[in-house]
């Protein structure tokens, strides 16, 4: 007889499969992160420039993007209303945000923060109500982590500049270190998940 452990890797588990594809994916989403908060640490002034001037120009090219996807012609009456409508208010803030660097910067917090709100209840609610789920209690802190981070940047959007670039920094340093926990606990359940056949008859 032949181990699960000996099989070919074509006669895994789909379970065993997305968790080996998981785990490298989460893993390399918190070494970025980690390595952002850390560069923005180091080099605060030009990484905001950067970040503001970038924002700016992701509105309004979105911003055109939707207005042409709005007059397309296979576009519904409905959606064309909510396309222009979305195209220009995306439009006017983009040029809002490049014609002020402070002003980019304060409304790209509170799109982070509405971003990190959102990410931080899906995710603890997912693993809460997923008790086998792997690496659970870092999805769970991860979850908690965003949601703290994204209301006090809705609540306060951080009036020192100084002060969003090192909130930012340091969270992104926690969520990058909690998605490598992530990462190495979905590792480690690849290691231990079911093979589709337990063993393999020897001729």
């Amino acid at each position: 007889m032949t181990s699960a452990t000996e099989l070919d890797p074509a006669q895994e588990s789909p379970l065993a499969r997305i968790a080996q594809k998981s785990w490298t994916y989460v893993l390399g989403v918190g070494v970025l992160a980690m390595l952002l908060g850390i560069m923005t640490l180091a080099w605060p002034a030009p990484t905001l420039l950067v970040v503001a001037i970038m924002f700016g120009a992701y509105l309004l090219t979105r911003g055109i993007l939707d207005l042409i996807t709005a007059f397309g012609p296979d576009t519904p009456g409905s959606f064309r209303v909510l396309g222009v409508l979305s195209g220009v208010i995306s439009i006017i803030l983009g040029v809002m945000c490049l014609r002020s660097e402070l002003q980019s910067l304060v409304f790209l917090a509170v799109w982070i923060g509405i971003g990190w709100i959102i990410s931080g209840v899906s995710g603890a609610i997912q693993a809460l109500s997923a008790p086998k789920q792997a690496g659970r209690g870092w999805a769970i802190v991860s979850g908690v982590i965003g949601f703290i981070g994204g209301v006090v940047l809705i609540v306060s959007p951080l009036s020192s500049i100084a002060m969003l670039t090192i909130f930012s920094a340091i969270f992104l340093i926690f969520i990058g270190a909690t998605q490598i926990g992530l990462a190495f606990s979905l590792r480690s359940a690849r290691k231990k998940a079911p093979a589709a056949a337990t063993s393999v008859p020897s001729e």
